[in-house]
């Protein structure tokens, strides 16, 4: 399955800089992607909050189980929505827009994956709140964090001051 998603991700970034390809197949080397896409509802709404080049988005929007599940992603990073776009995962609604935009109980699952190391502790509540009102009755929030793995990223965490933001 792992050799499937780094082929996939290698031709879905073609079109990238060699740096970005790497990084992506870094991701995709380091996060265990096939197990969060298990936990997706096959029908419904999904949003990928901090979904960077939408790699997690992308791997949904190619699997024809998922023909029924609307795809969302938000970053504040607009350079990484750009690739997501260039990516080419036309089923997948790649924005900039902010938590706030959405309309309450609009979605039934939304992931954050690796992204609350990133932003300071202290808005990781208002983070939460926001999916929480965004979810539906009986809606799945899917939260996967880096704990101390991969190291260069614990490491980089605890020296590098978080103030980005959501």
């Amino acid at each position: 399955m792992k050799h499937d998603l780094i082929q996939s991700a290698w031709n879905h970034y073609r079109h990238e800089p060699p740096a970005v390809r790497l990084h992506v197949i870094g991701r995709v080397l380091t996060c265990p992607f096939a197990a969060l896409i298990r936990h997706f509802p096959e029908a419904g709404v999904a949003l990928d909050v901090g979904c960077g080049r939408g790699l997690l988005l992308h791997f949904l929007a190619q699997d024809s189980a998922f023909a029924g599940l609307h795809l969302y992603g938000i970053d504040h990073d607009t350079a990484k929505i750009d690739s997501a776009l260039r990516a080419g995962a036309g089923r997948v609604d790649f924005s900039t827009r902010g938590l706030e935009s959405f309309t309450d109980a609009s979605f039934d699952v939304i992931s954050i994956v690796d992204v609350l190391y990133a932003v300071k502790r202290s808005e990781w509540g208002a983070i939460l709140n926001h999916c929480f009102r965004l979810l539906r009755p009986h809606g799945r929030l899917l939260l996967k964090e880096v704990v101390d793995r991969p190291r260069w990223k614990y490491w980089a965490r605890r020296y590098i001051p978080a103030n980005r933001k959501m």
